[in-house]
């Protein structure tokens, strides 16, 4: 449905924002479900408003769990696994400790300074 306006200026505005957007303005195609393209029609604020328009207004959930959910998840992942009764200490004592300190010349300055860097 087309709406006529009265002002020739509004109509030379009216094709220029047309031409504009198609020149400037890159789409894309997606595709949705039909419940969710029900939702966006029902969004819209009337027939200026775009699907990007709604899409941009629209609010989303952060995505990072909580740690709560965090330790749900585990205990579901890890309920199907037989327990050897072995903890979490168990398991790290047999994985190799830090590396040894090696000496530095570093040590030897702060030697002669009296326990001081210099």
């Amino acid at each position: 449905m087309c709406t006529k306006r009265s002002e020739p200026s509004e109509l030379w505005v009216d094709a220029l924002e047309r031409f504009v957007h198609g020149l400037c303005m890159p789409t894309k195609t997606i595709s949705i479900e039909v419940d969710v393209y029900k939702k966006l029609v029902a969004a819209k604020r009337g027939p200026d408003d775009s699907f990007s328009k709604v899409i941009r207004r629209t609010t989303f959930e952060a995505c990072a769990p909580t740690g709560a959910e965090l330790l749900g998840r585990l205990d579901v992942l890890f309920a199907g696994l037989p327990d050897d009764g072995r903890t979490l200490d168990d398991a790290l004592a047999g994985l190799p400790g830090d590396p040894p300190v090696t000496e530095s010349s570093w040590d030897e300055i702060a030697d002669e300074s009296g326990g001081e860097r210099r």
